[in-house]
């Protein structure tokens, strides 16, 4: 089971957190709302993932991660945050996390990017692989979203796919990580059964997502 560590000055997240992570099958091995005592709690449980804020009292999450570089390596951090601002997203990713998540992510894509992260799944890659496959006529062709597991995210991701954009231009447009949009990518190709953008794009057009309700 993944050992994750969550630091928040926010008691309410940290709870609420805790229990979406553990209804997902996490473990979650301990938790602090203080930033001077993120390193400490780090190196006594030794978790797999650390989720962890920028803005807390007495230490920084930027400081937090200098630190942890240095003692504990081996422990991945995904900072977890309400800043948006790409100075803070550039910082986080160059004093060591390794994602860089906002705080209204769905609890189903954290969980499921703390799975990847801890277990070095591979990652897809998108690549131009051709013309998409027109998709076949079927009772599946309006399948809301729901049914196919994916959430709004993963939803406004494959309908911005289906547009033509770059990763790049799908993390601008949603304001989260170039690594945020492979994370999601990911997660779409194992649902929708397909191993890169063009097949994704038209199983969706096949399922009818477009214009179909996901789940929350």
């Amino acid at each position: 089971m993944t050992r994750v560590v969550i630091a928040d000055d926010h008691p309410m997240m940290v709870e609420a957190l805790r229990a979406s992570l553990t209804s997902e099958g996490l473990d979650v091995v301990g938790s602090t709302q203080y930033g001077a005592e993120v390193v400490g709690l780090v190196e006594a449980t030794q978790p797999d993932i650390l989720l962890l804020d920028l803005v807390m009292p007495d230490r920084s999450g930027l400081d937090c991660l200098a630190a942890l570089r240095e003692r504990t390596p081996d422990v991945k951090v995904i900072v977890l945050s309400g800043l948006e601002d790409q100075a803070s997203i550039d910082a986080a990713l160059a004093t060591g996390a390794i994602c860089y998540v906002r705080k209204d992510v769905d609890s189903r894509d954290l969980a499921a990017t703390v799975r990847i992260l801890a277990t070095n799944a591979p990652i897809y890659a998108a690549g131009r692989l051709g013309a998409p496959t027109p998709a076949r006529e079927s009772s599946a062709a309006v399948a809301p979203a729901a049914d196919v597991g994916l959430t709004r995210r993963e939803v406004e991701i494959v309908e911005l796919v289906q547009t033509g954009m770059s990763n790049a231009e799908m993390a601008s447009t949603l304001f989260v990580t170039e690594q945020t949009i492979k994370f999601h990518l990911s997660n779409i190709y194992r649902k929708l059964g397909v191993s890169n953008r063009t097949q994704a794009a038209a199983r969706a057009r096949g399922l009818g997502l477009k214009n179909a309700s996901p789940s929350d």
